[in-house]
Protein backbone atom coordinates (compact mmCIF):
# COMPACT_ATOMS: atom_id res chain seq x y z
CA UNK A 1 0.00 0.00 0.00
CA UNK A 2 1.35 3.41 -0.94
CA UNK A 3 1.03 6.51 1.22
CA UNK A 4 -1.55 7.85 -1.25
CA UNK A 5 -3.64 4.68 -0.94
CA UNK A 6 -3.31 4.86 2.84
CA UNK A 7 -4.60 8.45 2.79
CA UNK A 8 -7.57 7.48 0.61
CA UNK A 9 -8.48 4.60 2.92
CA UNK A 10 -8.10 6.76 6.05
CA UNK A 11 -10.34 9.49 4.61
CA UNK A 12 -12.86 6.99 3.25
CA UNK A 13 -13.61 5.86 6.81
CA UNK A 14 -13.73 9.38 8.27
CA UNK A 15 -10.30 8.98 9.90
CA UNK A 16 -11.57 6.17 12.12
CA UNK A 17 -9.46 3.07 12.72
CA UNK A 18 -12.53 1.38 14.16
CA UNK A 19 -14.67 1.97 11.07
CA UNK A 20 -11.80 0.96 8.82
CA UNK A 21 -11.21 -2.26 10.76
CA UNK A 22 -14.91 -3.17 10.88
CA UNK A 23 -15.63 -2.50 7.20
CA UNK A 24 -12.31 -3.41 5.57
CA UNK A 25 -10.16 -5.52 7.86
CA UNK A 26 -7.64 -6.40 5.15
CA UNK A 27 -7.27 -2.74 4.20
CA UNK A 28 -6.92 -1.84 7.87
CA UNK A 29 -4.09 -4.36 8.33
CA UNK A 30 -2.30 -3.02 5.24
CA UNK A 31 -2.80 0.53 6.51
CA UNK A 32 -1.24 -0.34 9.87
CA UNK A 33 1.77 -1.91 8.13
CA UNK A 34 2.49 1.39 6.34
CA UNK A 35 3.03 3.06 9.76
CA UNK A 36 1.66 6.45 8.77
CA UNK A 37 3.09 9.20 11.01
CA UNK A 38 0.56 10.89 13.33
CA UNK A 39 1.58 14.21 11.79
CA UNK A 40 0.23 13.01 8.42
CA UNK A 41 -2.94 11.61 9.96
CA UNK A 42 -3.63 14.89 11.77
CA UNK A 43 -3.13 16.80 8.53
CA UNK A 44 -5.51 14.44 6.71
CA UNK A 45 -7.99 14.66 9.58
CA UNK A 46 -8.01 18.47 9.32
CA UNK A 47 -8.64 18.22 5.58
CA UNK A 48 -11.51 15.79 6.21
CA UNK A 49 -12.92 18.15 8.85
CA UNK A 50 -12.90 20.99 6.31
CA UNK A 51 -14.78 18.86 3.80
CA UNK A 52 -17.29 17.73 6.41
CA UNK A 53 -17.83 21.31 7.59
CA UNK A 54 -18.69 22.30 4.00
CA UNK A 55 -21.09 19.35 3.92
CA UNK A 56 -22.75 20.58 7.13
CA UNK A 57 -23.12 24.04 5.58
CA UNK A 58 -24.79 22.56 2.49
CA UNK A 59 -26.97 19.85 4.01
CA UNK A 60 -27.63 21.29 7.48
CA UNK A 61 -28.31 17.78 8.75
CA UNK A 62 -27.51 15.76 11.85
CA UNK A 63 -25.55 13.00 10.10
CA UNK A 64 -23.02 15.46 8.62
CA UNK A 65 -22.73 17.16 12.03
CA UNK A 66 -22.15 13.80 13.73
CA UNK A 67 -19.44 12.80 11.25
CA UNK A 68 -17.72 16.17 11.72
CA UNK A 69 -17.85 15.83 15.51
CA UNK A 70 -16.33 12.33 15.42
CA UNK A 71 -13.56 13.65 13.17
CA UNK A 72 -12.56 16.69 15.27
CA UNK A 73 -13.18 15.53 18.85
CA UNK A 74 -9.82 13.74 18.99
CA UNK A 75 -8.03 17.11 18.88
CA UNK A 76 -9.75 18.36 22.08
CA UNK A 77 -8.62 21.95 21.51
CA UNK A 78 -10.28 25.38 21.21
CA UNK A 79 -9.97 25.65 17.44
CA UNK A 80 -11.85 22.41 16.81
CA UNK A 81 -14.39 23.09 19.55
CA UNK A 82 -15.27 26.36 17.82
CA UNK A 83 -15.60 24.55 14.47
CA UNK A 84 -18.08 22.03 15.88
CA UNK A 85 -19.95 24.76 17.77
CA UNK A 86 -20.33 26.73 14.53
CA UNK A 87 -21.59 23.57 12.83
CA UNK A 88 -24.13 23.07 15.66
CA UNK A 89 -25.47 26.56 15.06
CA UNK A 90 -25.67 25.89 11.31
CA UNK A 91 -27.78 22.74 11.66
CA UNK A 92 -30.10 24.58 14.02
CA UNK A 93 -32.63 22.63 16.03
CA UNK A 94 -33.14 19.20 14.40
CA UNK A 95 -36.78 18.35 13.77
CA UNK A 96 -36.70 14.58 14.20
CA UNK A 97 -36.63 13.38 17.81
CA UNK A 98 -33.92 10.80 16.99
CA UNK A 99 -31.66 13.57 15.64
CA UNK A 100 -32.40 15.85 18.61
CA UNK A 101 -31.36 13.13 21.04
CA UNK A 102 -28.27 12.44 18.93
CA UNK A 103 -27.29 16.10 19.28
CA UNK A 104 -27.97 15.97 23.03
CA UNK A 105 -25.70 12.92 23.31
CA UNK A 106 -22.92 14.72 21.43
CA UNK A 107 -23.23 17.73 23.73
CA UNK A 108 -23.46 15.69 26.94
CA UNK A 109 -21.27 12.73 26.00
CA UNK A 110 -22.15 9.17 26.83
CA UNK A 111 -20.17 8.98 30.06
CA UNK A 112 -18.73 11.80 32.16
CA UNK A 113 -15.77 9.73 33.35
CA UNK A 114 -14.33 8.71 30.00
CA UNK A 115 -12.76 10.55 27.09
CA UNK A 116 -16.18 10.53 25.45
CA UNK A 117 -17.21 13.48 27.59
CA UNK A 118 -19.08 15.45 24.97
CA UNK A 119 -18.97 19.07 23.91
CA UNK A 120 -20.08 20.59 27.20
CA UNK A 121 -17.23 19.06 29.20
CA UNK A 122 -14.81 19.67 26.33
CA UNK A 123 -15.67 23.37 26.63
CA UNK A 124 -15.35 23.13 30.41
CA UNK A 125 -11.89 21.56 30.15
CA UNK A 126 -10.83 24.49 27.97
CA UNK A 127 -12.36 27.05 30.40
CA UNK A 128 -14.83 28.24 27.74
CA UNK A 129 -17.56 29.27 30.19
CA UNK A 130 -19.77 31.06 27.65
CA UNK A 131 -19.82 27.97 25.45
CA UNK A 132 -20.63 25.74 28.44
CA UNK A 133 -23.63 27.96 29.26
CA UNK A 134 -24.78 28.03 25.62
CA UNK A 135 -24.55 24.23 25.34
CA UNK A 136 -26.30 23.73 28.68
CA UNK A 137 -29.25 25.89 27.61
CA UNK A 138 -29.33 24.23 24.19
CA UNK A 139 -29.46 20.70 25.60
CA UNK A 140 -32.05 21.70 28.22
CA UNK A 141 -34.31 22.87 25.38
CA UNK A 142 -33.80 19.56 23.57
CA UNK A 143 -34.60 17.45 26.63
CA UNK A 144 -37.37 19.65 28.12
CA UNK A 145 -40.34 17.99 26.42
CA UNK A 146 -38.53 15.07 24.83
CA UNK A 147 -40.37 11.78 24.79
CA UNK A 148 -40.99 9.06 22.29
CA UNK A 149 -43.02 5.88 21.99
CA UNK A 150 -39.91 4.06 20.72
CA UNK A 151 -38.47 2.26 23.75
CA UNK A 152 -34.85 2.50 22.59
CA UNK A 153 -35.18 6.23 21.96
CA UNK A 154 -36.94 6.78 25.31
CA UNK A 155 -34.00 5.04 27.06
CA UNK A 156 -31.57 7.38 25.32
CA UNK A 157 -33.65 10.36 26.46
CA UNK A 158 -33.61 9.14 30.07
CA UNK A 159 -29.85 8.43 29.91
CA UNK A 160 -29.24 11.95 28.57
CA UNK A 161 -31.32 13.46 31.36
CA UNK A 162 -29.32 11.48 33.92
CA UNK A 163 -26.01 12.70 32.47
CA UNK A 164 -27.37 16.27 32.44
CA UNK A 165 -28.20 15.99 36.17
CA UNK A 166 -24.66 14.77 36.88
CA UNK A 167 -23.25 17.70 34.96
CA UNK A 168 -25.54 20.13 36.82
CA UNK A 169 -24.18 18.81 40.12
CA UNK A 170 -20.65 19.67 38.98
CA UNK A 171 -21.42 23.15 37.59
Amino acid sequence: MTMREAKELYLKYDCSYFAMCMKDFTGYMEYRRVEVPKKHENHWRNKKASLLFKEVCQKKDYLSFYRLYKTVVVFWDKRHLHIILKALKIIGFPMKMRDRIGVAEIILGSNCRTRNKGMILWAGDLKETEIVVFLYIYVCKILKNASDSNIELERRIQRSRKILRKIEENL
